[in-house]
């Protein structure tokens, strides 16, 4: 990781721009596409097609995107006689983007097109038709409909501007066709109002008990994401400091480093202290996942105080539920040697340590019964004694 950190990042400032002829060549290739012709249809109504080129290749300044759109209009017609002439190109990228969403603005399928366009650029993953579907209908944006005539609609006319890609559960998900449209839309005036909404609206979903059945694991995965970027805090950290939703979002692919980048945006260490109450409740053995989990998370992050208290806490609940000989006692008792305060309840490193030893020689059978002391000092390292002493304290919950 250390490594990683040091190491120079590649082109810090993205791609150079392409050449001239190269962008010449991408819009020609485009327009030819598998036949290696163009169609006739394309350059119709274009008295002089070379300096319509010439003219996009200015204004593309190098950006494939841009030669990517125009091919796009072309194929279907936008620049044929009575429409656009060069004079129409956009200037540059940003305006061409400035364009593809003012296209789409008036009539029930331009409003739901818009927003597509919004929830596209909110959403935090690829999302599903079905996702989609639920996501408007949710907020009765679309009518009730079992053939979802007007959303299929919506979302084939928006083809120059979306792309599709496995979303998480390997289903075909939806989102822009590159991140550039994406901040576009998040940052254009024309979209601030719907980008508004639909933010508000995961919001909601995200707290809400019994959200679309189509969403729940999109919530899971996303919900404290939508509520960080609503600046919703408090509520993000009250779904990563519930045990269970924290076990849900870690089994739906959530790592451990992008749990912790929540944390960091969310107070670190300090406001993660409430991890010490989970220990507080009734808990079973379903609870022991959830236990491990935070046990884990509060290790990867190296908040050594709360990793101690935590470490301290499992080992006195896991010794009292699970008895001496389990293999999870021998983890807590390793794990809390392994933490720079861990003398902090017993006089040394070197005694966490033993009692690990001898919690390991139980769970393989050995002193369970009439325990010789002067064997076990040998094999374990500390006097009996101090070894019962340690865990009648651990039965009181002493730590």
């Amino acid at each position: 990781e250390e490594a990683m950190t040091k190491a120079d990042t590649p082109l810090p400032r993205g791609l150079p721009p392409m050449q001239d002829e190269e962008i010449r060549n991408l819009i020609e290739r485009s327009l030819a596409g598998d036949s290696g012709k163009a169609s006739s249809t394309v350059f119709k109504g274009i008295k002089d097609f070379e300096h319509f080129l010439s003219q996009a290749v200015e204004r593309a300044k190098g950006l494939p995107l841009y030669a990517k759109h125009l091919a796009e209009d072309l194929k279907v017609g936008e620049y044929q006689a009575g429409k656009k002439t060069s004079f129409d190109l956009p200037a540059g990228l940003q305006e061409y983007h400035q364009d593809l969403f003012v296209r789409m603005a008036s009539g029930d399928l331009d409003m739901v097109r818009t927003q597509l366009l919004t929830l596209f650029a909110v959403a935090n993953e690829p999302l599903a038709f079905h996702e989609i579907r639920d996501f408007l209908l949710h907020r009765k944006l679309i009518p009730l409909d079992s053939k979802n005539q007007l959303l299929k609609s919506a979302i084939q006319s928006l083809a120059p501007l979306v792309s599709t890609a496995p979303d998480p559960e390997e289903e075909v998900g939806y989102l822009f066709y590159h991140p550039a449209l994406r901040e576009h839309a998040l940052q254009t005036p024309d979209l601030e109002a719907s980008v508004s909404l639909t933010k508000d609206a995961f919001v909601e979903l995200a707290l809400k008990k019994a959200p679309p059945a189509s969403l729940v694991n999109y919530l899971i995965r996303s919900g404290v994401y939508h509520l960080i970027d609503s600046e919703r805090d408090k509520e993000a950290r009250d779904l990563l400091l519930n045990p269970h939703h924290l076990f849900q979002m870690h089994a739906q692919g959530i790592q451990l480093p992008e749990l912790l980048g929540y944390w960091t945006r969310l107070g670190g260490e300090e406001k993660a202290q409430p991890y010490l109450e989970v220990l507080d409740h009734d808990l079973d053995q379903e609870s022991f996942p959830q236990i491990d989990l935070i046990c884990q998370l509060v290790q990867k992050a190296g908040w050594s105080n709360l990793s101690g208290n935590l470490s301290r806490k499992s080992l006195s609940f896991y010794f009292n539920f699970l008895g001496p000989a389990h293999p999870k006692v021998v983890l807590s008792w390793l794990n809390l040697s392994d933490l720079p305060d861990c003398t902090k309840s017993f006089s040394s490193r070197n005694e966490t340590q033993a009692m690990a030893k001898g919690s390991e020689l139980r769970s393989q059978g050995e002193f369970l019964e009439k325990v010789d002391p002067v064997a076990f000092e040998k094999e374990v390292g500390i006097p009996y004694s101090r070894a019962i002493e340690i865990e009648e304290a651990l039965k009181a919950g002493i730590q």
